[in-house]
């Protein structure tokens, strides 16, 4: 071959056989390049043999094919049917009892002429009946006092708690019978000016098999997770948190519900105690933050009311 090429078969397919940077490639040249009979193309003598750069023409005209497809329907069906085929499918992952829970809400619940809202507690069964655990609340209630009269600044704050929950009509003196009494005491929370007290109503109380919460529904979780919480507060530059007073006792329960919310109350020692019911939503009862995350979407569709931003996220 009158120029012998540094590879002898380059038309065939083959491995790599070495890899040569710029900062090596001009060692390997051996002379300037000259031109070919083929315009445009150029022979280069390198330690290898020859090698041919330049431009090469199509000698053979390529052939191309055009396909038009036209499809008959409205750009919103086109849209639609793209959406529905990217969307994720959608696992219903609700538990019976948390169904169950919903469905009793829709149908019980209600709103006074005031506006109010007025629920049911939602229990597990009807047939299921809350043992007598009147002795264990006194018991109980007479500790309560024990405390008090060793701490007066502890009586004085709880009776002042009391007072105001009978001054706002959120207890009064019973009016129907029952067995099962909710025993409560209160819990000293650390603040920065002086200690704030928290009154505990206990409805895990049982005496021999059930308490309160043993019988009643806790229902669907309906607050994010915490993961999109603390995304939700890296996308504005505030982020806003408020707080409710008293916002589980603005929820009124239902009359013929108050029976298992009773308690032992009296405000001095020389006085007789005394039953009360309570007549709104009750701390620590299993079902609390349910029933208010519930009610401000009440009049809408439940099956999509957490998707929608209409009511405050309670962190």
């Amino acid at each position: 071959m009158r120029h012998p090429l540094a590879d002898q078969r380059f038309g065939e397919s083959g491995p790599v056989d070495l890899l040569i940077g710029g900062d090596l490639y001009p060692r390997t040249l051996v002379g300037a390049p000259y031109p070919t009979q083929v315009q445009r193309l150029y022979f280069t003598p390198t330690v290898f043999g020859q090698v041919v750069s330049g431009v090469v023409h199509d000698l053979v005209p390529i052939a191309s094919c055009s396909l038009f497809s036209l499809t008959k329907g409205s750009i919103e069906d086109h849209l639609k049917a793209f959406w529905e085929l990217e969307e994720p499918t959608t696992i219903d992952r609700s538990h019976p009892d948390d169904v169950q829970c919903e469905q009793h809400f829709v149908q019980t619940h209600r709103r006074t002429v005031e506006g109010r809202y007025v629920v049911r507690l939602p229990f597990k069964s009807e047939s299921l009946e809350l043992d007598d655990n009147k002795s264990i609340a006194l018991r109980r209630f007479f500790s309560l006092e024990s405390k008090c009269r060793r701490n007066p600044i502890l009586a004085e704050k709880y009776k002042a708690f009391m007072a105001e929950y009978l001054a706002l009509e959120h207890m009064s003196p019973v009016r129907t019978h029952s067995t099962y009494i909710i025993p409560h005491h209160g819990v000293w929370q650390e603040q920065l000016n002086e200690p704030k007290l928290r009154v505990v109503f206990d409805a895990s109380c049982r005496s021999t098999r059930h308490s309160l919460n043993d019988l009643l529904h806790s229902g669907p979780k309906l607050q994010r997770d915490l993961a999109m919480i603390l995304i939700r507060f890296r996308l504005y530059a505030v982020a806003v948190c408020a707080d409710i007073v008293k916002m589980y006792r603005q929820i009124i329960i239902h009359d013929d519900d108050r029976k298992y919310q009773h308690i032992l109350w009296r405000s001095d020692t020389s006085e007789a105690i005394q039953e009360f019911e309570l007549n709104t939503v009750t701390y620590e009862l299993r079902n609390q933050h349910y029933k208010f995350k519930q009610l401000p979407l009440a009049q809408l569709n439940l099956r999509h009311f957490r998707h929608m931003v209409l009511y405050v996220h309670f962190l």
